[in-house]
């Protein structure tokens, strides 16, 4: 069982730990249950997803056939957010946000809607001004 092995992995290190994922599943020829939130490893390397919304199973199939699921769709991907947050007063609602700091681009295209009373976080890479060692 893989628990959330790619939660907080940069670009990077997501690619490498894929590869290596998939690399044990066929080389070791052994099963593999991965819980993960990284869609693009979840599309990548499962032969079967199952989803689950407030803990009950809503979709279970092919990658392909369960990201085009209504009930997946209708929890997950409507409108680009989850049904519950689509009920609340829209606050605030970016879209097509570019920025940087003099030559150096650190946004690109960012699209975001905040409802009243959301916590919300933009998560990235480190960009407190430290350079990798």
């Amino acid at each position: 069982m893989l628990d959330e092995v790619m939660a907080g992995l940069n670009t990077k290190d997501i690619e490498e730990m894929m590869a290596l994922v998939s690399r044990i599943n066929r080389e070791l020829k052994i099963s593999l249950l991965v819980i993960e939130h990284v869609m693009k490893a979840v599309m990548t390397l499962c032969h079967r997803v199952t989803v689950l919304h407030h803990g009950a199973k809503i979709a279970d199939g092919a990658p392909q056939e369960v990201v085009n699921d209504p009930r997946v769709i209708e929890a997950y991907l409507a409108n680009g957010m989850p049904k519950h947050e689509r009920a609340r007063n829209m606050m605030l609602e970016i879209q097509n946000l570019n920025l940087g700091y003099g030559d150096i681009q650190v946004l690109w295209d960012i699209h975001l809607r905040m409802a009243e009373k959301e916590v919300v976080a933009l998560a990235g890479s480190n960009g407190a001004g430290s350079q990798p060692s």
